[in-house]
């Protein structure tokens, strides 16, 4: 027998948006994932929207793995006429690749996507996150070089390239990233609920990368300058000379050329940067134009300048300036796979168990004990 996981209403948001997949009087659209993957052993989001052109009807959203006996989420929705509704659902990551999801009103199907594709990563891949001002424009890694190749598709760090309409509002969905890096540009468009979200993820342990386009995009922003917490001096343009080549030389990351005469020589509009209770992380021309800090159990790094922008969009080691900035590690570059060790996050102990059949026969007593023991280890 299947059982139901109930979604709490607190992991759910409401906003205006666009359609897509319509039937009759109904549109209902799916994203899985981070723009289509998700760690195994780890949170991600899938974010429903539907709009109905019909009569008002109380409706329910049914999403399930294709294969498995797996648990199934289904989520009661008000629809009234000329309404359109978005809304998240934290799930917890495993093997399945392939989902269905349904709208129901009452034993009626009204639309229906059966062939939902998820790409489920091994939990060691390096899954980062872009929010970028410029859709082309965003962090790119370098590509593994193993000497088996099946092992470079597996292994190679992922980008998620996500749109702001579809970014998660729980804080929750964004554990199954490494990275998020950010672009002011869209971070003043954030909903107050997408940036509660982040800025939670931060504080519980998430590194965020914020590249700043104007420092009055932070300044003018309530949230980002409470969670950044910086000064910036003046926006002048810099001489990048080999400071950046340099910079990612002390790495240890194989194979960075040393020959882009043509960038070293350019220039870049960049200001200053000063972190509370943080250090520098790069200079240029003598001047700290990225730093980095702590922010509860999490990391801030912010860029004084705007990665998405010539020249720096055409460096030729724009790929291992991203890879430092996630901090990924040189043996991830090495000829060999890293060796895999059996480990798994916190999150994703508590999420199998909340997946699980015996869970449900659990006394009310010991479920709420369980829940205190993670708010314990996690916080709040």
């Amino acid at each position: 027998m299947i059982k139901d996981t109930a979604i709490p209403l607190a992991s759910l948001a409401l906003l205006l948006g666009g359609g897509g997949f319509a039937k009759g009087e109904v549109q209902f659209d799916v994203f899985m994932g981070f723009a289509g993957q998700a760690r195994q052993g780890e949170w991600f989001p899938v974010t429903f929207e539907v709009y109905n052109d019909g009569p008002t009807f109380e409706g329910q959203i049914e999403l399930r793995p294709r294969f498995g006996n797996n648990p199934v989420y289904r989520y009661k929705v008000e629809l009234t006429t000329n309404t359109r509704k978005r809304f998240t659902f934290p799930i917890f990551g495993d093997v399945n690749s392939e989902w269905s999801a349904r709208l129901r009103n009452g034993p009626k199907t009204l639309a229906k996507h059966d062939d939902l594709k998820l790409d489920s990563l091994d939990s060691h891949i390096i899954l980062v996150g872009a929010l970028s001002g410029q859709q082309s424009g965003g962090p790119v890694l370098p590509k593994t070089r193993f000497k088996r190749a099946s092992q470079n598709k597996q292994f190679t760090p992922r980008v998620a390239n996500l749109q702001l309409d579809t970014f998660p509002d729980d804080p929750i969905t964004l554990e199954g990233l490494q990275t998020l890096y950010l672009n002011s540009v869209q971070a003043i468009k954030l909903r107050p609920e997408q940036a509660a979200a982040i800025s939670t993820w931060v504080l519980c342990g998430g590194h965020l990368i914020l590249a700043v386009d104007q420092p009055k995009d932070v300044s003018s922003t309530e949230w980002l300058s409470n969670l950044v917490r910086g000064r910036f001096g003046p926006v002048k343009n810099t001489v990048v000379g080999q400071s950046l080549n340099q910079w990612l030389a002390a790495t240890g990351y194989p194979d960075i050329s040393r020959s882009d005469n043509i960038f070293a020589a350019s220039q870049f509009p960049a200001a200053t940067v000063q972190l509370s209770n943080g250090s520098t992380l790069l200079e240029l021309d003598n001047r700290p134009v990225a730093a980095k800090a702590n922010r509860g159990l999490g990391q801030v790094s912010v860029l004084g300048f705007n990665s998405e922008r010539e020249p720096f969009k055409s460096w030729t080691n724009r790929a291992w300036f991203w890879a430092r900035l996630a901090q990924i590690e040189t043996f991830w570059f090495g000829e060999n796979a890293p060796q895999r060790f059996g480990q798994t996050h916190i999150d994703g102990v508590f999420g199998a168990m909340l997946d699980s059949r015996q869970i449900s026969k659990l006394p009310v007593a010991w479920l709420l004990l369980l829940l205190a023991t993670y708010l314990v280890i996690i916080g709040p």
